[in-house]
């Protein structure tokens, strides 16, 4: 008899380990699934930033199309001549212009910007139903850079740049495809915005780019704000491991207090050097790094402040970013229970989001 318990409690012991093992590798499939959708999510809503700047390089590449096959005409607008040798509208014009002391004014030149300026009534549009939007940036090879709203005088007066040749700044080189920023603090440290660019193309050569600054506030929120099981938590990465976002939850396992937890203290900080001492080994000895470089989803367990946990990432569509989330090991089985609600509701955002996107394309 004592063999047979023997044999019994070895049984339920293998049987236990078999059960707890499929346990961990089913909550591993649902996070990991989780924070797949929740990338998908805000992908889809950051892809209607693409869209409006796509539709803005669309419009001028038409226009400036249609403009080297008219005859010159004289300015639409008024210029100022400044003693840098820049060249700019008016302070009260809607849309900023300023042409720089390298431009070569002939009448084609004359026309092509004509035809930029004709942005306005459009500029206006978007800008009005997309209250994100901060500005939108126009900068041609022509030498000449437009900005709407017009902040080419702060203050009341024009301040000419250092660097008077446009196409030699890094942003319009490394523009040939759609092309995203780093988010960064804008003048108000409480406002976070991202630039998105596009090359405007002229007959299959690039004339220009165009760029939209708008605030990602409303997203950040919603992350920060989300709550996985009991103390889990979702947080942003750029794709070299800069933090975009971390959440107060995140105090107790990443660092030791809320007061760093602030994107005063953790921008332009990567994630492995920003956590506490001990969390920082611990994610030297992980495969953080290499789910980053490879670009795919993935999820490892590490040991943070408070005990063990799961951290899952996932990158976003089209833009170089990880939506990524710490779940504690100790609440894997009611996360279980939960994470069937979770997909499900992320789900039907995704659906409606997509309904909402290809009704967009259509109007």
């Amino acid at each position: 008899s004592g063999l047979s318990a023997g044999y019994l409690w070895f049984q339920n012991s293998e049987l236990s380990e078999t059960l707890n093992q499929q346990i961990i590798t089913k909550s591993e499939a649902d996070l990991i699934n989780m924070i797949e959708l929740q990338a998908q999510n805000y992908s889809i809503q950051l892809r209607e930033k693409e869209r409006e700047v796509n539709l803005i390089a669309s419009f001028l590449s038409e226009q400036v199309q249609i403009a080297t096959s008219q005859q010159a005409e004289s300015n639409t607008y008024q210029t100022i001549n400044h003693p840098t040798g820049w060249k700019t509208n008016l302070a009260e014009d809607e849309l900023g212009l300023a042409i720089s002391p390298l431009a070569e004014c002939s009448p084609e030149m004359i026309q092509r910007q004509n035809a930029v300026y004709s942005i306005l009534p459009f500029l206006r549009s978007i800008h009005f139903t997309d209250p994100t939007i901060r500005s939108t940036f126009i900068v041609t090879s022509d030498q000449t850079g437009l900005i709407y709203p017009n902040r080419f005088w702060p203050d009341g007066e024009y301040t000419s740049p250092t660097n008077p040749d446009y196409t030699a700044r890094s942003y319009y080189q490394e523009t040939n495809t759609i092309r995203w920023s780093d988010p960064y603090l804008d003048i108000d440290p409480e406002i976070t915005v991202v630039t998105v660019t596009a090359p405007i193309l002229v007959d299959g050569q690039k004339y220009g780019i165009v760029g939209i600054d708008f605030t990602i506030n409303t997203i950040l929120s919603t992350i920060l704000e989300t709550k996985v099981g009991e103390q889990g938590f979702l947080f942003l990465l750029g794709s070299d491991g800069q933090i975009i976002a971390l959440p107060e939850l995140a105090a107790g396992w990443l660092v030791e207090n809320t007061s760093r937890i602030a994107p005063e203290h953790y921008y332009d900080q990567a994630i492995n050097q920003f956590v506490s001492d001990e969390v920082k080994e611990n994610f030297d000895n992980s495969n953080l790094v290499d789910i980053l470089q490879i670009g795919g989803s993935g999820i490892f367990q590490t040991h943070l402040i408070s005990g063990d946990a799961y951290i899952a990432l996932s990158p976003l569509d089209d833009v170089p970013w990880y939506m990524a989330v710490v779940l504690p090991v100790a609440e894997t089985t009611s996360f279980m229970n939960q994470v069937g609600d979770l997909i499900s509701q992320n789900t039907s955002v995704i659906y409606f989001l997509l309904a909402f996107t290809l009704v967009g394309f259509f109007i």
